[in-house]
């Protein structure tokens, strides 16, 4: 059998690494001597981890600012969440934000990189009304929480099963569906394939 390339091994460390970061564990022991030598044949500084402050939530203007405020950056973000609504002040305050913030973090961004939306129970009009905030927004990618939030954005039923881990276009922004938020508290198993789709979506912003 062939030996694995480094590449290979350094992915699969990465994937590793990543779907651990989003069960919430921040520190796994290696011994020094791996490390430089993983350093010194990858060619990578070390990562430098910097605390960042996140920005007060952003009422869009115009037609979309009564429907849609975006926590984070609201213009050009990497990536735009849209999961469920909330009555807390900032979506990062409960459980469920306890584990986006972990997510963003196993996909190597910051709270300042990207936006977050909490999606409005009724839409008019959901593919008019996303089209007005994705012409705001301008997000490079997006990460749809949950069958119901789906339904909201695409403004029909869905076989979500069959929708989930799978790129859909609207509007020219390409859109991931995975497991809501909620749904992922209560199983690992969710956890485990919203991992294998959020990791779509860095290889798609690479």
């Amino acid at each position: 059998m062939a030996e694995p390339s480094l590449s290979s091994v350094l992915e699969g460390l990465e994937a590793y690494l990543g779907y651990k970061k989003l069960q919430g564990i921040t520190r796994v022991e290696v011994e020094q001597a791996v490390r430089d030598s993983l350093l010194e044949e990858a060619d990578m500084p070390a990562a430098v981890v910097s605390e960042v402050t996140t920005q007060e939530a952003r009422v869009l203007p115009d037609s979309s600012k009564e429907l849609f405020a975006v926590e984070g950056l609201a213009k050009e973000p990497a990536i735009l969440f849209l999961c469920d609504g909330g009555a807390a002040e900032s979506v990062y305050t409960d459980e469920r934000g306890a584990m986006l913030s972990r997510m963003i973090q196993a996909m190597e961004q910051t709270k300042d990189q990207v936006g977050v939306v909490r999606m409005p129970s009724k839409l008019k009009n959901g593919v008019h009304e996303m089209h007005s905030l994705f012409e705001e927004v301008v997000p490079r990618s997006c990460v749809v929480f949950g069958g119901a939030v789906l339904e909201r954005v695409l403004g029909k039923r869905v076989a979500f099963e069959s929708m989930r881990g799978r790129w859909i276009e609207l509007n020219g922004v390409r859109l991931m569906p995975t497991h809501a938020l909620s749904h992922m508290l209560r199983s690992l198993s969710a956890k485990k394939e919203t991992w294998k789709d959020l990791q779509l979506v860095m290889k798609y912003l690479k």
